[in-house]
């Protein structure tokens, strides 16, 4: 078995003019009773630790217990052509192969996090401070694997691209903590980034609009799913505190997707679901109620700006108080335009201000004909239509085919 599997990737490799030159993580020293540290020499099998320009992999093939995984840490550094976390070497229901980064300054051309041929072979990453830095490709959960990368601090660029969970893959990212940058990023669902805390995730972006490249590709991520936070559709929760996605441009070259955490007394958890894209009217807007709300404030208007400062509900773009914790707009919503909402608790004496929230409705029909698969309806098939269709289809409630 393992002869064949090392035949598929052998040529999978040679397709893809990847060489694959070692080391190899053996973990010798920690499971004979030392350390676990990338730069120990007996840690590898060439009896020498990662040189500049080699090619470390980091998989369980050699391993006598899961935990003789490899840590980076403060006061190293390594130049790598290539680090491959995860291969199909062992059984695939083995433990993930795994490297912890707790500090120090790491440079590659290309990272492959978790490299094989079914969701039961995984790989993580998990880093808490120091610093990665890609030349040219990160690929998470490749080729059917699941890759995790799991930071709670530091920062981790990428000059190239960013792939997650490309030729079948899964690549979860999970931002705790910590800021992870890339220049271009390409996403395939189930795959995900998860926000909590005060992780951020960053790419350039030259105007910051809604039709921008950076900004839509954004959007379009967090209206299917695939940017979440605890308050949204996340598939791994990864904090028990709920926390509002905020996308904000610097004004200057990048656009940033965070997430702040709500207060008890804040309303949360806003249906359509915060950057919502193609929501067809009418619709009711709903939310979860602050612990001690009594009634609630409402607003909701085409600035963000008139929405964020207005404070008289009977004010537009006030629509009044009221018990309810749903609204159903008594006005008639534009098509295509941008709607921005936010709910103000009260409890008496005391108003608590909400979040801004926001959704987009979808255009009329002005394709003749109209194209299969154009849900936004602006002629064109492209990223958002399919977000659209993943959002529909997580959202159970707006499918042709209602799920079981």
């Amino acid at each position: 078995m393992k002869k064949r599997i090392f035949l598929m990737m052998t040529i999978v490799l040679f397709v893809t003019g990847i060489v694959l030159a070692g080391p190899n993580w053996m973990g010798t020293a920690h499971s004979e009773g030392g350390d676990r540290l990338w730069t120990t020499d007996l840690n590898w099998d060439t009896g020498a630790a990662p040189m500049t320009g080699s090619s470390p992999l980091v998989r369980t093939y050699y391993l006598a217990n899961e935990d003789d995984y490899p840590e980076f840490t403060d006061g190293m550094t390594g130049d790598y052509v290539q680090l491959i976390v995860g291969y199909p070497d062992t059984p695939a229901d083995t433990w993930p192969a795994r490297l912890d980064i707790t500090g120090g300054t790491m440079t590659l051309r290309d990272l492959w996090l978790s490299f094989a041929f079914a969701p039961n072979w995984q790989a993580v990453i998990n880093m808490s401070n120091g610093s990665v830095s890609c030349t040219k490709e990160v690929r998470i959960g490749y080729y059917g694997a699941v890759g995790t990368l799991n930071m709670t601090g530091g920062s981790f660029s990428c000059a190239g691209d960013l792939f997650i969970g490309p030729d079948g893959g899964k690549g979860i990212i999970n931002l705790s903590g910590g800021t992870f940058s890339t220049t271009r990023a390409s996403m395939w669902l189930p795959g995900y980034i998860d926000i909590t805390g005060t992780g951020k995730f960053s790419m350039p972006d030259s105007n910051g609009t809604p039709v921008g490249q950076t900004m839509s590709k954004i959007i379009g991520w967090a209206s299917s799913g695939g940017i979440t936070t605890p308050d949204r559709v996340a598939q791994l929760v990864t904090d028990s505190n709920l926390y509002c996605l905020k996308i904000e441009w610097n004004g200057v070259d990048t656009t940033t997707a965070s997430a702040k955490q709500y207060g008890v007394n804040q309303a949360s958890k806003p249906q359509p679901v915060q950057y919502r894209l193609g929501v067809s009217a009418p619709l009711t807007l709903g939310w979860t109620k602050g612990a001690t709300a009594l009634s609630h404030n409402v607003y909701i208007g085409t600035s963000f700006a008139d929405v964020n400062t207005a404070a008289n509900p009977n004010v537009l773009p006030g629509r009044g108080n009221q018990t309810s914790v749903t609204y159903t707009p008594t006005f008639e919503l534009e098509t295509a335009t941008t709607y921005y909402w936010r709910i103000d608790e009260v409890d008496g004496s005391n108003t608590y201000k909400g979040e801004v929230w926001e959704f987009t409705t979808a255009p009329g029909d002005i394709c003749n004909p109209v194209l299969a698969g154009d849900l936004d309806g602006n002629c064109i098939v492209n990223f958002e239509d399919f977000a659209i269709m993943s959002a529909n289809w997580l959202d159970c409630t707006k499918t042709l085919f209602p799920c079981p």
